[in-house]
Parts: structure tokens; C-alpha cells; sequence
């Protein structure tokens, strides 16, 4: 198993954002932001209101952000990473406006810890690992622990020939509205300048510490 030294291997970061939507959404935010100097940051928000929604008005919207590290296997196989995240701050709101006495309206957020490869200008596999799905107030900030991402890639992998790992974080919201407005949003920064541990395993099965 090899150990990263981000200080000492080619690195740079990476975006991934998409959203769609019908009715009268605003997204107030699609924001993701990353660097590797002087420490390796990972941050994206998503945010939107509809506060005057009509006939089932829905939004999906995602924001991933990371950085991306070289990383040169000894033996044909499969990629593992370990990834031990510190403490990752993140905020998740959802807040109502009633608009009639018929109305409803119901939205879903997540933050994401992921970890994947990117061979090829295309992305080879990722993992997504939820840190929180809880909810607060529009100006709270929440912490989450140190959180354990494992990755067992399925891309297949050659001695001495190079690809590019990916860490980073995901914000998500989808919500559907009819009547009642909704005004919500999803937000991670996280540093990733923890433990982060690799190697190539020969078959497919995937590995795990705890069997």
C-alpha cells in the first residue's frame, strides 16, 4: 500500500455540475470551487427558491468539485483508494412558504464525500458516501467527523502507466412543489489533506479492512 504525499505527485482539480428544472425555480447558486496550494480544498453550494410554484414544479441540481492526483500502479489490476477526510463542515437548509391551503411541497438534500479515477478525459468510476442528509436553518454551520472513503475501482489498470485519482465532495437538492413555495440549499467544504492511501489489487473483488 502506498502512501500520498500530495506535496510530491502531479495534481491539479476538477468540476462537475448539472442541473435541470421545470416551473418558475430560481437557482440562487451552482458553485463549486477547488484548489490544491497551499492546502487541498474541496467546496461546492447549490442553492434555489420557487416561491409562487404551480402544477408539480420540480428541480434537480448538483455541484462536485475535488482534486485530482497522479498515480503510477506496480501491477496490472484494479485501483483501491482510502481516503480518511478531516472534519468536513457543510450546511442543508429547507425553509417553507405557504401559499395556499392545498399546497405542499417536499425537497431532498445530501453532502457527499466521493472518490473515483479519470482515465481517457472521462470519468472511470466513482463513489459517492453520504456525510450528512440532516437538516438546519438557513445560517447554521455543521461539522461532520473524520469520515472513511473506500473506493474499489472496476477500471482496469496497467503497470507503470498512469492515471488520475479523484477526491472531492458533492452537494445535491431535489425538491417538487405545488402551491407551497420552497426555498432551499446544500453546501461541503472539506480539506483534503489527510491520509490518503492507494494500491492496485490483482482481481476484481473488492477489498474492505473490516473482513
Amino acid at each position: 500500500m502506498q502512501r500520498i504525499d500530495l506535496n510530491t505527485v502531479d495534481r491539479g482539480t476538477y468540476f462537475d455540475k448539472w442541473f435541470n428544472y421545470n416551473g418558475r425555480w430560481t437557482l440562487t447558486q451552482l458553485y463549486d470551487h477547488a484548489v490544491t496550494d497551499p492546502v487541498p480544498l474541496s467546496m461546492d453550494f447549490v442553492s434555489a427558491n420557487n416561491l409562487d410554484p404551480y402544477d408539480s414544479d420540480s428541480l434537480r441540481a448538483t455541484s462536485e468539485t475535488g482534486i485530482w492526483f497522479t498515480y503510477v500502479p506496480d501491477m496490472d489490476g484494479y485501483v483501491t483508494v482510502f481516503w480518511l477526510s478531516d472534519r468536513v463542515t457543510y450546511r442543508l437548509f429547507r425553509q417553507y412558504y405557504p401559499r395556499d391551503a392545498d399546497g405542499w411541497a417536499n425537497g431532498w438534500l445530501s453532502v457527499e464525500g466521493v472518490v473515483g479515477i479519470w482515465t481517457n478525459n472521462s470519468f472511470a468510476g466513482r463513489d459517492y458516501v453520504e456525510i450528512s442528509r440532516r437538516n438546519g436553518n438557513a445560517h447554521d454551520t455543521l461539522q461532520a467527523s473524520g469520515v472513511l472513503f473506500i473506493h474499489n475501482s472496476t477500471y482496469p489498470v496497467q503497470a507503470g502507466k498512469p492515471v488520475h485519482v479523484l477526491i472531492g465532495t458533492r452537494s445535491k437538492v431535489f425538491s417538487v412543489c405545488d402551491g407551497t413555495g420552497i426555498n432551499l440549499g446544500a453546501g461541503v467544504v472539506a480539506r483534503i489533506d489527510h491520509p490518503i492511501s492507494i494500491f492496485t489489487r490483482a482481481g476484481l473483488e473488492p477489498y474492505s479492512p473490516f473482513y
